[in-house]
This record gives C-alpha cells, structure tokens and sequence, in this order.
C-alpha cells in the first residue's frame, strides 16, 4: 500500500494525533477485513514522517461577505440617536399625538408607544405613521431602518421591551 493511499484511508490527517484519532474512528466495530487495511495504512504512515505525508488541498478562501446595496453605509439618517427624543422623525410623531385625550405616549429604545384610550383616535394614530400592535393593543412608530426582515417571528412582551431598551414618558412643555 501506497503512504496517498493509506492517508486517504484514514481521512487525510495531518499529524499523530489526527491519524490515531482516526483509525479510532474508521475501526470501531469494522469487519476483520476492514481491520487488516486500516491497520496495514496505520504502519503505513508511522513508518514515514509526517512532514512526507500528503497535505491537503488548502481550505478554499472565504469569500467576502457580499456589499449590502448601500455599499457600507447604514441606511439610518440618524445613526448616534439612543433613542426616540433625539430623532427628529419621532419628535414630529409625538408631536402629533400628544394632544390626543386618553393616550399614554412611552419611548422605549428608538420606538414611540401609544397606548390608553386609542380606539377613538385611530385614524389621528394612522395619520401620524403609526401601526397597531394586536398583541400588545398598542400603537407604535419605529424608525423605518428598524423594520424586521423576517416575518413570522414571535413578538416581545413589552415588560421584556422595557427592560431591554428602558422606559420613559416625553417631557410635555407646558405653555
């Protein structure tokens, strides 16, 4: 038996370690026959150094990660915002809905709630961007950057969202 031909046999190892490792492997439980070629491909290999063993072709070069379309660049007009009140697009949103009577405006993270008495303000809610959580029963205004890709995913509770991203009520300026 050839040394490429016993380096096959035992899956190509490329030290001691490797090739006792398998032929562990390739023999347990092997038929007699087996056992006689794993252990002829075993003398083999100890009797030549391992430098003189075949190497295996190099593992094929990752290839980069494709370049998003936006070549790079985060889509988020406002990348350094931690959260709601330093967006302008949320201020404008909360802006709108601050007056209405009954709802209970929170920022969590960069996302705007609005919650309480909603039913009669709807379609104001839906005029200021804002979509309805059936789950939560609140509504809710993220930044457009933030809108999930997979579809199907099971929400978050919103005392897990609180915890996560904290929780804070807007200053309201009294006039």
């Amino acid at each position: 038996m050839d040394i490429l031909t016993a380096w096959q046999m035992l899956d190509s190892p490329a030290t001691f370690a490797e090739l006792e490792t398998a032929y562990k492997r390739n023999t347990d439980g092997a038929p007699a026959a087996a056992l006689a070629l794993y252990d002829e491909a075993l003398e083999v290999l100890y009797s030549t150094e391992d430098t003189a063993w075949p190497k295996p072709d190099p593992a094929p070069e990752p290839e980069p990660p494709a370049q998003p379309k936006n070549n790079g660049k985060s889509n988020d007009p406002y990348p350094d915002a931690k959260d709601a009140s330093e967006d302008p697009r949320a201020a404008a949103v909360i802006e709108k809905i601050m007056d209405l009577e009954g709802v209970e405006i929170e920022i969590c993270g960069r996302w705007v709630w609005a919650g309480g008495e909603t039913r009669q303000h709807r379609d104001a809610l839906k005029a200021a961007g804002m979509f309805f959580a059936r789950k939560k029963q609140k509504w809710y205004w993220r930044p457009p950057e933030h809108k999930a890709r997979r579809k199907g995913r099971k929400g978050m509770p919103m005392e897990h969202i609180r915890a996560k991203y904290g929780s804070r009520r807007p200053r309201i300026e009294e006039e």
